[in-house]
């Protein structure tokens, strides 16, 4: 009986050997394979990649983003960098990554104009002399599929050296339509705000000294487009009346309130440079030396 029952547990052990040998070996093959390793992003620092960059004639991605709290970052990461089309696009990319939680990092994202967290992740494309072709602000991972296409396609526009140019149509409070690209080549203050919003109308105050500091300068243009669709134009007239004919002033839009008021807070300030690329949003009061300062920086 004694010698049966060693008799089974070396044919146990035997087996269990055999099994764990034949998944090493399974492991071993799976990793020599190619096929089987799973490819993912390159990324470099930022004074490498400016060189490389520079180098290879390679345009940049800069992915801008916080480890602390940021929900977005993370799903763009999980979702988008983990997709097998990205990897492929980013080859021809250089790509840099910038964690605002470090305080070298982050001071180089002020540089670019990303000085604000709850606008995480922002990616800014530039082309091997550094020129910003475009900018994307946010990721939308509720809809990961229509997300990554959207994102692929800025690749591609910025693999050509194309610049993406901000536009929508927008309805004044006297009837006419009128287009951002209506404006090129001149910097654009676009307010968006409401007729109940009273820190909207300190924000107001504020854009009047930014317009009485550029004078008869007509390079700097302003408008205000209203995020309440309760609200009619006799109500903005009324409650905005001593700014009516200072700038132009738009009614509700949908397209520029899902597009650009990312936190729903207002106001919200966007600054469109002479080209018509995004070069500022920002939700809350905005002093009127601080937007002198930017608007300055892009002349």
């Amino acid at each position: 009986m004694v010698k049966k029952i060693v008799v089974l547990l070396i044919v146990v052990a035997s087996v269990m050997l055999m099994g764990c040998t034949e998944n090493k070996n399974s492991e071993v093959a799976n990793n020599e394979n190619p096929s089987n390793t799973a490819e993912s992003v390159k990324w470099v620092d930022y004074e490498d990649g400016l060189n490389e960059s520079a180098s290879t004639g390679k345009p940049i991605m800069l992915y801008i983003y916080s480890q602390k709290d940021c929900l977005s970052c993370d799903k763009m990461e999980n979702q988008l960098f983990s997709d097998t089309s990205f990897i492929d696009k980013s080859k021809g990319f250089v790509m840099i990554k910038l964690n605002v939680d470090v305080q070298q990092e982050k001071e180089i994202a002020f540089n670019h104009r990303v000085q604000y967290i709850p606008y995480l992740p922002t990616t800014i494309f530039l082309s091997s002399n550094g020129t910003e072709l475009n900018r994307v602000i946010g990721y939308d991972y509720s809809h990961p599929s229509q997300a990554l296409n959207s994102f692929l396609g800025y690749m591609d526009d910025a693999l050509q050296g194309k610049m993406n140019k901000e536009d929508f149509s927008f309805t004044t409070i006297n009837g006419e339509t009128k287009h951002l690209s209506d404006y090129r080549g001149k910097v654009v203050l676009l307010d968006l705000m409401a007729t109940w919003c009273n820190p909207c109308r300190m924000q107001m105050q504020e854009l009047e000294k930014v317009l009485n500091h550029y004078g008869s300068n007509d390079d700097v243009v302003i408008i205000s487009i209203d995020t309440d669709q309760r609200d009619d134009v006799n109500k903005i007239k009324d409650t905005f009346g001593d700014h009516i004919n200072e700038w132009t002033f738009g009614v509700y839009n949908s397209e520029v309130v899902s597009k650009y008021l990312l936190e729903g807070s207002i106001p919200t300030l966007v600054i469109f440079d002479t080209y018509g690329r995004i070069a500022y949003l920002r939700a809350g009061l905005t002093y009127s030396q601080d937007l002198i300062s930017i608007i300055d920086a892009l002349n």
